[in-house]
């Protein structure tokens, strides 16, 4: 299903490497119904992390490889299968979202199905999960861990009950569950000997004083990758509860990212204040301690947006869609919002940037 057929043979070149991070191999389906004419109603895009894999569409229906390394990697009767699958999912789309449109009780104008399904990473364990939601709303989920349907709306009660009834259609969707968790692990092997490596994130601490005679100080860790970071203050040495928000995290045009987080302190305070900083690419933490006197711009200067606009991100692959399709631009932010808000919801703050 999906990447399986590509990744057994891959899985057998390059030897298991223990996940030491969250990792997700996630497949994006969405279903527009009265949208403009000739413009696409489906699409499928699947993402390694924040790393495009493939892209299909019901207007050129072809399915084509957004990572370069994945055409050359891959046997080519993947394609051709693949393309099938999708082409056939594409066909009984239609019927699926005007299904959906009748228990909503929505017979006019534009609307979605979208359909996120996949499996988080991270060590010693892995999350599949499968997740619908009509016009933004989620609506029917499934993960490997609850094993049984979930009505996200009063709508979809009636789909979720026949479900958890037939026990064999659950246990068949929990087993493709299972299997792009396999996925997911076998192309972890694959995607550290093909993807970048992970580049060491630089981190200041500066401070803003205000007139109230209070003191904000800022840590700014900038040009990491992978996405994932964990920021704490640190006070005489000691960690605090005061965490990076991973809402924090912000995309650079360089594929690299940059966080930043805050504490406001009094400005006669003779506590030491630092930052820790854990990230992959550190064989160690890194601490920065604060340098009483380094003085940080407002806030809405301290994201550095100068760098080089080359790099592509998921960001800039947006971009590209909305110059050439503005309808395909409005699906798209649909499905991320939803996306975000799901993973901050299912899997705490650690899988909300993944």
């Amino acid at each position: 299903m999906h990447l399986l057929p590509l990744l057994l043979l891959l899985g057998c070149l390059w030897a298991h490497k223990a996940v030491s991070e969250n990792h997700s191999l996630t497949y994006f389906t969405t279903i527009v119904v009265g949208g403009p004419p000739n413009s696409p109603y489906f699409f499928d895009v699947s993402y390694w992390d924040d790393v495009p894999l493939e892209w299909y569409d019901s207007k050129t229906e072809l399915l084509e490889p957004r990572a370069p390394w994945m055409k050359d990697m891959v046997d080519p009767a993947y394609w051709w299968n693949r393309t099938q699958e999708l082409w056939y999912l594409q066909k009984i789309s239609r019927s699926t979202l005007l299904y959906v449109m009748k228990e909503m009780n929505q017979t006019k104008g534009v609307h979605t199905y979208q359909i996120m399904e996949g499996c988080d990473v991270s060590e010693n364990t892995s999350f599949g999960f499968f997740r619908t939601a009509f016009d933004g709303a989620d609506f029917l989920s499934i993960t490997t861990d609850t094993e049984f349907w979930v009505a996200e709306m009063p709508e979809a009660e009636a789909k979720a009950e026949a479900r958890n009834a037939n026990e064999t259609l659950t246990q068949q969707f929990l087993q493709y569950l299972d299997v792009h968790c396999y996925n997911a692990e076998v192309f972890l092997s694959f995607a550290n000997e093909t993807l970048p490596q992970s580049d060491e994130p630089n981190v200041r601490v500066k401070e803003r004083r205000l007139p109230n005679d209070s003191v904000t100080l800022y840590c700014h860790a900038n040009g990491f990758y992978p996405s994932y970071i964990e920021m704490t203050w640190m006070t005489n040495g000691a960690e605090t509860q005061v965490t990076l928000d991973p809402e924090n995290i912000l995309p650079n045009p360089d594929r690299t990212y940059q966080a930043i987080m805050s504490l406001s302190v009094t400005s006669e305070t003779r506590d030491d204040y630092s930052c820790l900083v854990r990230h992959s690419s550190l064989e160690e933490d890194k601490i920065v301690l604060w340098d009483r006197g380094q003085m940080e711009p407002p806030p809405e200067q301290v994201i550095d947006r100068d760098k080089d606009q080359e790099g592509l991100s998921i960001g800039g692959i947006i971009g590209v869609v909305v110059a050439l399709v503005a309808f395909v631009f409005a699906v798209t932010l649909g499905l991320v919002a939803w996306q975000k808000r799901r993973r901050a919801e299912a899997f705490g703050e650690r899988f909300l940037n993944t």
